[in-house]
């Protein structure tokens, strides 16, 4: 009944009915811990953090984050724990604080790459290029960026491979280097037009 109601909650949240969402999500938090679920629980808060942070209640989200991992860890498995580290990078990002971001940001990339959640992992590496590019690193920026491309070429992801090489062109773009800039920028244009289609 939990899980159930957790996925009408998730799907509310995705649909934006934030208070109906958030009124399922606190009742599946109630049941999933009555029953000794934390797997359960777990999910439910974070989804609640999810919204916290839509609603731009960053330190709600921050502290629903932090329950999660907390369930999580008892629990067992990263795939839940990863992503929710970096659902906290994304808050401590828009609190200023680059270097926590960076801090969850790795260990998020650290879980994926061990259990070869690839996807994952090339979504940890978009994600601290971004942070790498916006703190003037560029040479970082740019080996995520490729990190990440090579992955999603290699399993065929055409749209996020064109994320990628966005990416690469918007800190070409930051470096000056406009030619670079342009041969990106048309490639991902090249995929996306081709996808679309």
């Amino acid at each position: 009944m939990g899980a159930a109601l957790g996925n009408i909650g998730a799907a509310m949240a995705r649909e934006g009915q934030v208070a109906a969402a958030t009124t399922h999500l606190r009742d599946v938090e109630r049941i999933a811990t009555l029953t000794g679920d934390l797997r359960v629980a777990a999910n439910a808060i974070s989804e609640l953090g999810g919204l916290n942070k839509e609603t731009g209640d960053l330190a709600a989200a921050r502290e629903a984050y932090a329950r999660a991992i907390m369930l999580r860890g008892r629990v067992g498995g990263s795939r839940g724990l990863a992503a929710d580290h970096n659902n906290v990078a994304a808050v401590l990002r828009a609190t200023g604080d680059v270097d926590g971001a960076r801090r969850e940001l790795e260990a998020a990339l650290l879980m994926n790459r061990q259990e070869r959640r690839l996807d994952a992992a090339a979504t940890n590496l978009v994600n601290l290029a971004s942070l790498a590019a916006e703190a003037g690193a560029f040479g970082r920026a740019d080996d995520d960026y490729r990190d990440a491309l090579v992955i999603w070429q290699e399993r065929g992801d055409t749209a996020e491979a064109a994320s990628a090489l966005s990416g690469l062109g918007e800190l070409s773009l930051r470096r000056g280097d406009y030619p670079a800039a342009l041969t990106h920028d048309t490639d991902a244009a090249t995929i996306l037009d081709r996808t679309a289609r």
